[in-house]
């Protein structure tokens, strides 16, 4: 994945998740879990937006798991945002260039619920 510096408007895509896809008309299905998986640095555009959006998210059920990517790292925004256990559902790269190597983990957490996925990753 390559990384293409920008805005980080998370809230608005929290947001489109809870409405739009975790929904019968987006495809939910009551059978599978509905998690969002979350690519952040944890420095969005408005920090009490994002995490009021979170909030709405994991009180719809929704668990929010979130790969963390860098070394300059907004850990209290991602804690926030982040479903609980606190660090327990966050997995932690130092660049773009290892994120493939979380695949396994977001697999198992995602598809078999299994949570305390606490990791660093460094390349």
């Amino acid at each position: 994945i390559k990384y293409r510096p920008g805005t980080t408007n998370t809230a608005d895509g929290l947001r489109m998740a809870r409405t739009k896809l975790y929904t019968p008309d987006g495809g939910a299905r009551d059978a599978y879990p509905d998690v969002i998986i979350l690519f952040t640095d944890g420095g969005s555009d408005d920090y009490l937006e994002t995490i009021q959006e979170a909030k709405l998210a994991r009180l719809d059920g929704i668990t929010i798991i979130t790969v963390a990517i860098g070394k300059w790292l907004n850990m209290e925004e991602i804690m926030e945002i982040t479903s609980d256990p606190d660090g327990g559902n966050v997995i932690t790269v130092n660049s773009t260039e290892v994120i493939e190597s979380v695949t396994p983990l977001l697999k198992r957490a995602s598809c078999n619920g299994e949570q305390y996925i606490d990791t660093y990753i460094e390349n």
